[in-house]
């Protein structure tokens, strides 16, 4: 007579168990791996396109953006790097006609 070996219910059930167990902290190292990979090659996320945003930016509509225009609120010639010739680009007044601004525009 051939003897049939049964397993218990005991062992299949913590054979299930691991199974599952495994697949779970194997797609938690996944999940973990994407998320790490895609922050390293796309940079730090919401921050970084925030500052690429607030730099391509022209209040003034004079026609050059927030990163290349020394006075980000006042309307200027390309030539005179984005201000008008007869404000300073630099100095106290200037400072403080570019404080005004940015908390006008949010800049």
């Amino acid at each position: 007579m051939l003897a049939i070996k049964m397993k218990s219910k005991k062992s299949q059930i913590s054979k299930s168990l691991g199974y599952v167990i495994g697949f779970v902290i194997l797609l938690a190292l996944i999940v973990f791996s994407v998320r790490l990979i895609t922050t390293r090659i796309g940079g730090g996320g919401a921050k970084d396109i925030s500052n690429l945003v607030d730099d391509t930016a022209d209040p003034d509509k004079d026609g050059l953006s927030n990163y290349y225009d020394l006075c980000d609120c006042l309307s200027g010639d390309r030539e005179n790097e984005g201000c008008p010739y007869d404000k300073p680009k630099v100095g106290i007044e200037a400072d403080a006609r570019e404080k005004k601004c940015k908390a006008l525009h949010k800049v």
